[in-house]
């Protein structure tokens, strides 16, 4: 595998540690989920969310995170605000932002059930 930004999120107590692939496969497959009610604005939808995983500082981000917000698609889902609030923002300082924070590792396996880690 190759070096990539990871994301760490804490819960129930257990370190879970995702990469920006494992991001980006998890939006992929919940904006695909008809229940969601957003397959339709999909990739306009997708492609806010990648401005905020993508953006290259924190005011950058805050800007990326305002556009979402302001989004019509944003206002108009309630499944998608709760989603992103509750599992994506409360890990905005490692999720997101190219910052010297976030850690680089490589060799890290990932499945949506089990997370093993080898730091190199």
């Amino acid at each position: 595998m190759t070096e990539s930004s990871v994301c760490v999120l804490h819960s129930a107590g257990v370190e879970v540690y995702i990469c920006d692939f494992h991001r980006e496969q998890c939006w992929l497959r919940w904006t695909a989920l008809s229940k969601h009610g957003v397959a339709n604005v999909r990739d306009e939808l997708l492609e806010l969310l990648r401005r905020t995983a993508r953006a290259p500082d924190v005011e950058a981000f805050k800007e990326a995170l305002q556009q979402l917000q302001s989004s019509r698609i944003w206002q108009k889902h309630a499944a998608l605000q709760n989603w992103f609030e509750k599992t994506w923002l409360p890990h905005k300082e490692v999720c997101f932002c190219s910052s010297p924070h976030v850690a680089v590792y490589s060799g890290i396996m990932f499945t949506a059930k089990f997370v093993g880690s080898t730091v190199s």
